[in-house]
């Protein structure tokens, strides 16, 4: 295809970065770079995911200074939590903290992913901390954000905590669970020998 527009480059990359082929995705990436297209905000994303799944921080981090040397790394929440995703599935929470610090107002999707990479990166108890922050903060907490302590109280072993938060879910938050939360819970049943 000749002369291709960010439209078409951002087709192309997308489409292997979502069809399990990261490493092209992030080939196409450069040589979109290299043909003198410059990447947005969906080219961005895309190549970050593709850095998750390739569990690569080192691409990652090239790829996070180009954000920001084009003034997009805060620019939108997508981009934000793709970055802060991406440092936590390569096990750089200290990344993803910084990044979530940083936003002035979180939204529930930066709230949620933020939980989600303390819960499964092996820290249930910051991720519950963070969870009543975000309560504090007045964010919406939603089905994903309730999946994400509940799989957090599962991989710390404390069938208390998780009869706790399902109690909130059902009670103070009017969300009734889905199948989700209740594999949590069959998994911590299972890891603590009640099943």
């Amino acid at each position: 295809m000749p002369d291709k527009d960010l439209a078409a480059w951002n087709a192309m990359v997308s489409a292997h970065a979502q069809h399990g082929d990261p490493r092209s995705a992030l080939k196409l990436f450069r040589l979109m770079d290299l043909e003198g297209v410059h990447p947005d905000e969906i080219t961005y994303v895309c190549a970050l995911d593709s850095c998750s799944t390739l569990a690569s921080p080192s691409t990652g981090k090239i790829i996070h200074e180009d954000l920001s040397a084009d003034g997009l790394e805060s620019a939108s929440v997508v981009v934000t939590t793709a970055l802060l995703s991406m440092y936590a599935k390569c096990g750089q929470l200290h990344r993803s903290r910084s990044l979530f610090d940083r936003i002035a107002n979180p939204s529930g999707v930066s709230w949620n992913a933020m939980i989600s990479a303390y819960a499964q990166n092996g820290h249930p108890v910051e991720a519950f901390d963070l969870f009543a922050l975000m309560i504090q903060d007045g964010a919406r907490v939603d089905h994903i954000t309730f999946q994400c302590v509940l799989f957090g109280s599962s991989h710390a072993g404390s069938l208390e905590m998780a009869i706790k938060y399902l109690s909130w879910m059902m009670g103070d938050f009017d969300c009734a669970p889905l199948l989700p939360h209740f594999i949590c819970v069959i998994d911590l049943l299972g890891r603590s020998g009640r099943l």
